[in-house]
């Protein structure tokens, strides 16, 4: 009976100690690496041995560095989604794509001004294929479409200005303004009139490109000539008093150049015949005599012949002073 009690005793002490054991065993485990405690880690290694509960130390502390690398990873995973965007996703506008990469295009609206789309890329090369965008297509290369030899604005080939239109003007059009210091130079066949390239011609004449002059006053003649310079084609082409000689109107005139009114004295256009040497008589634009009366006062000579006041050798038709030399002309 004693035996019996002694029995129990010893296994209810043998159950509390393995309680206290396992209680102690945790607390243990809960200090795990403390610093310092060597019992405490004997206890551990003996506890890990028995009873594993080193284990699942060791094992809660796995899963403690677990949710650690967990949470570092996630806050990376944070830090990549809130960095800036390397200009390729679909948020970037299209055209800072284009700008920066120069790719992503199907047409020339989708490139940047003066760029066309070549095969999915923008550049400023361009042909009969690749419009720019704004300006024109110069000798392959998208320009801005001003200039006067390369003009234009809707992204096709340039034009360039000449004729009665050689400057380039607003909108990429050519028009007639001239005479200005980035306006073109009139082509053949115009002239620059008050800032506008005007048709050559009477009203209007220079040689292709100058400034144009209006024949209409000029002493030279009314007509404009093929060198560009006003000019004359025959005597009613002259201001009065004047002779077409050579194409130039000039006082100088003879039977082949009349003047344009008066006559021609002496080879020179006068208002009339009355002072004339040749004779007081004006006959076919020219001044001269039918009769020895015409040639009174002459001082070629008073004698008429064949139409000119003159002498011949033995007259005495010759003013004072003078003698009849070579048989016509009193000297």
């Amino acid at each position: 009976m004693i035996d019996s009690m002694r029995l129990l005793a010893a296994a209810a002490l043998g159950a509390a100690c393995a309680l206290l054991a396992a209680a102690c065993g945790l607390d243990v485990a809960g200090l795990e690496g403390a610093p310092g405690d060597d019992s405490g880690a004997g206890s551990d290694s003996t506890m890990g041995a028995e009873g594993g509960s080193s284990s699942g130390g060791s094992s809660g502390g796995s899963s403690g560095s677990s949710g650690s690398s967990s949470s570092a990873s996630g806050s990376g995973g944070d830090a990549a989604h809130d960095a800036p965007h390397d200009g390729t996703t679909v948020d970037a506008p299209a055209d800072v794509v284009n700008v920066d990469t120069g790719a992503h295009c199907t047409g020339p609206g989708d490139c940047p001004m003066g760029m066309g789309c070549n095969g999915g890329t923008c550049s400023t090369s361009c042909g009969a294929s690749v419009r720019c965008n704004g300006g024109c297509c110069h000798a392959g290369t998208c320009v801005a479409g001003g200039a006067n030899d390369a003009c234009g604005t809707n992204g096709d080939a340039c034009g360039g200005c000449g004729g009665q239109t050689p400057t380039c003007g607003p909108g990429g059009t050519c028009n007639a303004s001239c005479g200005g210091g980035s306006d073109g130079t009139c082509g053949n066949g115009f002239c620059c009139k008050a800032g506008q390239c005007t048709g050559i011609g009477n009203s209007a004449c220079a040689p292709p490109g100058g400034s144009c002059v209006d024949c209409s006053t000029s002493s030279a003649g009314n007509k404009c000539q093929s060198s560009g310079s006003c000019g004359c084609g025959g005597t009613g082409d002259c201001p009065a008093g004047t002779a077409c000689n050579g194409g130039t109107c000039s006082a100088s005139c003879s039977a082949t150049a009349l003047c344009n009114g008066g006559c021609c004295s002496g080879g020179t256009c006068a208002a009339d015949c009355s002072g004339s040497p040749d004779g007081t008589k004006c006959s076919g634009g020219v001044c001269g005599c039918s009769s020895n009366s015409d040639c009174s006062s002459s001082p070629y000579g008073g004698s008429c012949q064949s139409g000119t006041c003159g002498c011949y050798t033995g007259c005495f038709c010759c003013p004072n002073f003078t003698t009849c030399f070579s048989g016509n002309r009193c000297q």
